[in-house]
């Protein structure tokens, strides 16, 4: 076995920009076409359409974080046995983990679809965006498994040693979303469908190169699956800190709609979705960072090498820190212009919408150290320490700051909730890196 990159020689410093420069653009690229999106929606269907996609997002970030703990944890542990040679076991790792998304993605797919109503409705869709809801659901609902396929590709394919080849994957695929949202929603006008078909039907494109590339060029090779339930067991835990993650992402994402809606209505809800598609570039450079020394960390902890384990590990942390910063200033203050982008001229929206960014801007300063101790930990294969940090900031701190701080500050309080969540995750962060350091 031959990677393009040595993980276990080399400057852990060069080998880690390699990685980070690609894994932050592939980052880039993806959310980039999800905000384009979220223009088009709000420029060309309306404010109510905006809000829909806002609600249907936490059942489809449930079953993403479902196909992601698979993905993940499969990943890293194939990973892992690369470092320890055990190819044999590694490229059964590799092959129990697509079979099981592929799986996953069929069952997730017949719910979107036969339950797309119902769903809505839990969701807390009224009148104005019910039947938006539904629509978002059903269609892209059919595209879960490139969906969820592509996000273990990637790792995989930068775990062989290709972390510039996704990107690529990733970019055209972006760049096929932005041409079929001008396409489908300003030129067709299918509204809320031709948003939710344009970003499905990109998925497909990155999907078919990837799968191509490991079939001739990488040293992955899907062999017939041997599937044992301890090894599934391990790689369901190893990936949970995602499955949590993203669940309690959609669980908080629920209960703000549901606040929101009952204490200003879909203009709040609105107001909401402008502030999350804000910050998500933000969160996809943190998660870039995050992803670029899960390789390198995965890889050495497998060969014995805590020095250049702990040396990722403080290149991403310092490197998130000083991204957050910057990205807080400018969130800061260009919010409004973000603001404009998606609403126009309407002003009680984008006033809200700013106020709420300059919460989550905030922080951001915090976020990026969380986020990359959670994959480190998943990396490592300490699955439990990387779930209790990524749950305590998406959802158990989170929804905590959510019922205190209204009482106190009032509406604000509910937008502090994000800074609360960050600032005490951070605490039990320096506390496992103290005393669990691997």
């Amino acid at each position: 076995m031959k990677n393009t990159i040595n993980l276990g020689e080399g400057n852990v410093k060069n080998i880690f920009i390699r990685y980070a420069i690609p894994a932050i653009l592939g980052m880039v690229a993806m959310t980039s076409a999800q905000i384009i999106d979220g223009i088009f929606v709000g420029r060309f269907v309306g404010p109510n359409a905006l809000a829909a996609i806002s609600l249907a997002m936490p059942i489809l970030m449930v079953l993403f974080g479902i196909g992601m703990m698979m993905g993940v944890g499969g990943a890293t542990l194939a990973n892992i046995k690369r470092g320890e040679e055990k190819i044999e076991q590694s490229n059964n790792y590799y092959s129990v983990t697509i079979s099981l998304i592929a799986t996953i993605s069929l069952i997730a797919t017949l719910i979107c679809i036969f339950f797309s109503k119902n769903i809505a409705s839990i969701l807390g869709a009224d009148k104005t965006t019910h039947a938006d809801v539904v629509t978002y659901i059903s269609i892209l609902g059919l595209f879960l498994f490139p969906y969820l396929i592509n996000t273990s590709l990637d790792m995989f394919l930068r775990n062989d040693g290709f972390p510039n080849f996704p990107i690529i994957c990733i970019a055209s695929g972006s760049i096929l979303n932005i041409i079929l949202d001008y396409i489908l929603i300003a030129k067709l006008e299918w509204g809320i469908a031709g948003a939710a078909l344009a970003t499905g039907l990109a998925q497909l494109l990155p999907m078919l190169a990837m799968v191509i590339f490991i079939i001739k060029k990488s040293t992955w090779k899907f062999v017939k699956p041997i599937f044992k339930f301890n090894d599934i067991k391990y790689m369901v835990f190893n990936g949970s800190s995602e499955m949590f993650s993203n669940i309690s992402v959609g669980i908080s994402g629920f209960l703000f709609n549901l606040i929101i809606m009952k204490e200003i209505g879909t203009a709040g809800i609105t107001a909401y979705t402008i502030s999350i598609y804000a910050t998500t570039i933000s969160i996809a450079i943190f998660y870039g960072v995050a992803n670029a020394i899960a390789p390198g960390v995965s890889f050495n902890i497998g060969k014995g090498d805590i020095v250049r384990v702990f040396s990722f590990r403080n290149m991403g942390v310092i490197t998130n820190i000083l991204i957050g910063v910057i990205l807080c200033l400018i969130l800061f203050f260009l919010g409004d212009k973000l603001a404009y982008l998606f609403v126009g001229e309407d002003e009680v929206i984008r006033e809200l919408a700013v106020r709420i960014t300059r919460f989550a801007a905030a922080s951001l300063t915090i976020a990026g150290v969380n986020i990359v101790a959670s994959m480190y930990y998943t990396s490592i294969n300490q699955p439990l320490v990387s779930v209790i940090i990524a749950i305590s900031r998406s959802l158990i701190m989170l929804v905590l700051g959510l019922f205190i701080l209204p009482n106190i500050m009032g509406q604000d309080g509910i937008w502090a909730s994000y800074i609360f969540a960050e600032l005490t995750t951070l605490l039990i962060v320096l506390y496992y890196f103290k005393k669990r350091p691997y």
